[in-house]
């Protein structure tokens, strides 16, 4: 699971959120200084995609910030 954050300007933030503890932590705590942050979901065909992509949705409802969510095609996780 990566948080990979990227800072736009001093108070504008994107969080790569996964739905996962710790892309949760990292939105939770920029949301919490008062920071413009947005979230972006990307589906690349995971297996989990689905239970991630509702994981991150539930996570930024609760705290109250955009979601963008980006689904990529064309990559086969898993394949040779």
């Amino acid at each position: 699971m990566i948080a990979a954050v990227g800072v736009t300007s001093a108070q504008h933030v994107l969080v790569l959120l996964s739905g996962g503890l710790d892309s949760a932590a990292c939105a939770w705590n920029y949301a919490r200084e008062g920071r413009e942050t947005r979230a972006l979901f990307v589906d690349y065909g995971q297996p989990a995609a689905k239970r991630e992509a509702e994981a991150a949705a539930a996570v930024a409802e609760h705290l109250a910030i955009p979601l963008r969510v980006v689904r990529i095609t064309g990559l086969q996780v898993g394949a040779p």
